[in-house]
């Protein structure tokens, strides 16, 4: 079977893909979006979601979509099978392209995986990836779980991803509920000899600058192989009402990547142990 060992878990929507496969492009919103992987070599694989009222009629709908593919250029198309999941091949532009179509039941999705194959179709490939998609629920401590840009984040399930950013050397995740004013938030940062001349209690302390009174705080750990700084206290007031939020927030430095990984959470309900996790844990 081919190795498909690198999970992605994106808008509550599971996948397992090769492990040079990166993502490329990725969206926000619930409602509808896409996520696009690629290899060195170029394109290799789009996820698109959309909510919908209820299950489709995939036979009607596959065929609808077959038609205005022709009708754009598409030759050779025709209806396959392949892991229980319904969908067509054609050729476009001299490629040979797959979509296959999944419906979310939890979520109300209904999701379309799609695979060009410059290089000639790749059944086993492509059944391994197929057979690997999966909903992601909310786990026993009501958290959603994000894997994907090098992190690994347990998200209470009531916030959503309000950004995400992605810069070399860094990536950062903010989530975020704007009626109760909850965040979280998780980053990881890379060339950590370059630019950090402090300790990661003296840096975490500067991102989150805690209130002093009462004063925060401190406890160091080791946990997993990690020295893990974490705070815990009122974060400092802001915005017209001025209130003081709960404030936790942990920072380590990875040894087996050399980056710095860090979580921030304001007014957030009960997080599990390790909301974060780095060295790509499974």
């Amino acid at each position: 079977m081919e190795s498909v060992k690198k999970l992605w878990i994106w808008r509550h929507l599971g996948i397992r893909l090769p492990d040079d496969w990166e993502m490329l492009q990725y969206s926000l919103k619930l409602e509808s979006g896409r996520c696009a992987f690629a290899d060195r070599y170029g394109f290799r694989f789009e996820l698109t979601w959309r909510q919908v009222d209820g299950p489709p009629d995939f036979d009607r709908m596959l065929s609808d979509y077959m038609g205005k593919l022709k009708d754009e250029g598409m030759t050779q198309a025709h209806r396959i099978e392949v892991s229980g999941c319904q969908g067509f091949k054609g050729e476009m532009d001299g490629q040979t392209i797959t979509r296959f179509g999944r419906y979310a039941e939890s979520e109300s999705c209904l999701v379309e995986l799609l695979f060009p194959w410059p290089d000639g179709r790749n059944r086993e490939l492509e059944s391994a990836i197929l057979q690997s998609f999966h909903e992601v629920p909310l786990d026993a401590n009501n958290c959603r779980r994000w894997r994907a840009l090098g992190m690994d984040a347990r998200v209470p399930g009531r916030l959503t991803l309000s950004r995400c950013r992605v810069e070399p050397a860094l990536v950062e995740w903010h989530f975020s509920d704007p009626r109760k004013q909850t965040v979280f938030r998780c980053a990881r940062r890379g060339l950590v000899q370059e630019w950090m001349d402090h300790s990661v209690q003296a840096w975490l302390e500067r991102q989150v600058r805690p209130d002093s009174r009462p004063p925060a705080r401190w406890r160091h750990e080791r946990r997993d192989g990690h020295a893990v700084d974490r705070i815990e206290g009122r974060a400092a007031a802001r915005g017209w009402l001025r209130r003081k939020r709960h404030l936790q927030a942990e920072a380590w430095v990875c040894p087996v990547d050399g980056r710095l990984y860090s979580w921030v959470a304001e007014d957030a309900p009960a997080l599990p142990g390790n909301p974060l996790n780095s060295c790509g844990e499974a």
